[in-house]
């Protein structure tokens, strides 16, 4: 799952803990992705 996108994401600034890595707000938005995805499966 690439997130990143090569900075072609919709993730703003402050869901961000520094460039390479999300904050809190950041990995609640990456936590809900992943477990809808998962629900598919």
């Amino acid at each position: 799952m690439d997130e990143n996108k090569m900075g072609d994401h919709d993730y703003t600034t402050y869901m961000a803990h520094d460039y390479d890595h999300l904050n809190y707000e950041g990995a609640i938005k990456l936590s809900t992705r992943l477990d809808s995805l998962l629900k598919e499966f």
